[in-house]
């Protein structure tokens, strides 16, 4: 019998030994130091028992500013749980195959408290699987960008165009605006979205992260519904924030369970006309936090619930102004302040509120942009690792979509860039953050009445940004809400106006 010699490491995993010695980012939890959990977004396992697929994640796990810990085949150390709790990232690599590590220590990580995305990159060898690592971090050369995954890895093509599925969610009536979509543990589309033809608030759960298959749509209230905003909880349960505009209140519904058969429904601020352009987040505990803005008195407003289905509560006023609060997007920081972005009328501004505690009864208040005369509508909000913000946006007296980064944290100084500089481009903004802090924007293109998509390859925008349009037939891309699958790859929800239907576009 002969034996043959393994194939030649590639170039990128012949660096792995030397960039991990000198990083030093394995470590076996105890007795080690560990990264700064504000900076943590990935966080890789690989196997105790033998060193070469720990190894081999070593750049990867450098470039990410996380940590490789380790497991046995079969079971996660207590010291691996305890170290994944208190960074909470948001990616989980699971380096190998489940020969080496299985698949019931994925789903123990897939149920962690704090909902992290589990990916698992593996080769049919540990020289294939130290390439894949390599590949799956540093995907793409000069002038490319990242299409898609297979089991070798990253797809890189250019430009990014084709291999989009196309999804039919909902086509029962007009339905499909004000769209709101989250994926759960599992990359299905969960969506909320308000159903135009009997004004009600809906809910649409997918069984499979394209939509192809069999999704459960439910009628969430049936009033005068707008301005959904959703989130998951740590049990995968909807919860939707939205104005009732007959009663004209801020609402705020928790399901029961997944499809939202069952709910609980409360009303969190009925003090005038209010709850209108709501951004929903859900704190460490669970609890809602909601901007929202008062028609009746033009102000910026913020709920922080301080129970699961909001029964009590804390309502501040964050700006009062003639006419402020429009198109509100909300993150919390890692003290849980509130931090909103939003369109103020009255000046024609963007501008950024930033909490200095968790109630908002103190804060800062900044215009980000009044460089034209009219700018800031259609705001999207995000955090970079070092809790800078970066927003997406719509110029309006130039008619084009424009991204600012932050140079701090209260945004008292930014890069204004315009990202697609065209007639009528950049409304319905939805943003998101690559892993390398890149922004990636669904926005409607109104000249051409199409959905498009923008993957930055810089926090600022300032360069070589690769702008795709959706493929479609007739006006659609309005209301678009925009999420990173598992693997980084865009998922879309929108407004498809030519049939007047709720869509997903997948990648």
């Amino acid at each position: 019998m002969s034996l043959s010699k393994p194939p030649a490491l590639p170039l990128r995993a012949l660096l792995v030994v030397l960039v991990t010695l000198m990083a030093g980012v394995l470590y076996g939890v105890a007795g080690a130091d560990s990264p700064d959990p504000r900076g943590t977004e990935v966080a890789y396992i690989a196997t105790g028992t033998n060193f070469p697929d720990a190894l081999g994640a070593g750049p990867a796990a450098a470039l990410g500013n996380g940590p490789i810990l380790l497991v046995q085949t079969d079971a996660v150390p207590s010291q691996t749980t305890d170290e994944l709790n208190r960074l909470k990232p948001r990616l989980i690599v699971i380096v190998g195959g489940t020969a080496v590590v299985s698949t019931g220590v994925e789903n123990t990580l897939k149920g962690l408290s704090f909902g992290p995305t589990v990916l698992r990159v593996s080769g049919a060898n540990r020289y294939a699987t130290a390439a894949a690592i390599s590949e799956s971090a540093f995907p793409c050369g000069d002038g490319e960008v990242m299409a898609g995954r297979d089991r070798s890895g990253g797809v890189c093509q250019d430009p990014l165009t084709g291999m989009w599925s196309i999804q039919t969610v909902d086509s029962g009536g007009d339905v499909g605006i004000y769209v709101s979509l989250v994926l759960d543990a599992f990359g299905d589309p969960v969506i909320s979205y308000r159903d135009e033809t009997n004004t009600d608030l809906m809910l649409a759960r997918c069984s499979d992260p394209a939509c192809s298959g069999t999704k459960t749509i439910t009628t969430l209230e049936s009033s005068n519904s707008y301005y959904p905003s959703l989130a998951l909880d740590s049990s995968g349960l909807p919860v939707i924030s939205y104005y009732d505009a007959g009663p004209d209140d801020l609402e705020l519904v928790r399901c029961n369970d997944l499809t939202c058969g069952s709910k609980t429904t409360t009303t969190v601020d009925s003090s005038g006309s209010v709850g209108l352009h709501t951004s929903l987040v859900l704190d460490s505990s669970g609890f809602p936090v909601i901007s929202y803005r008062s028609f009746s008195s033009g102000d910026l407003k913020l709920a922080r619930c301080h129970d699961a289905t909001c029964t009590t509560k804390t309502i501040a006023t964050v700006e009062d102004s003639f006419d402020t609060g429009y198109w509100t997007s909300l993150v919390l920081d890692t003290s849980g302040f509130p931090i909103i972005s939003y369109y103020d009328a009255s000046a024609r501004d963007l501008r950024l509120a930033r909490c200095a505690d968790l109630t908002c009864s103190s804060k800062t208040l900044q215009t980000v942009d009044s460089e034209v005369f009219d700018v800031g509508k259609y705001s999207s909000l995000a955090l970079d690792r070092s809790g800078f913000p970066i927003i997406s946006y719509y110029d309006v007296t130039n008619a084009d979509l424009k991204v600012a980064r932050c140079s701090d944290a209260a945004c008292t100084t930014s890069v204004r860039t315009a990202v697609d500089p065209g007639n009528l481009v950049g409304t319905y903004t939805s943003l998101v953050l690559d892993v390398a802090d890149n922004p990636v924007i669904s926005y409607y293109d109104e000249a051409n009445g199409d959905l498009k998509l923008a993957h930055c390859r810089n926090p600022a925008c300032t360069s070589g940004t690769v702008i795709v349009t959706v493929p479609s037939l007739g006006d659609v891309g309005k209301y678009s809400s925009l999420a990173l699958d598992p693997a980084g790859n865009p998922v879309i929800a929108y407004y498809d106006g030519f049939n007047t239907d709720l869509a997903l576009a997948s990648f």
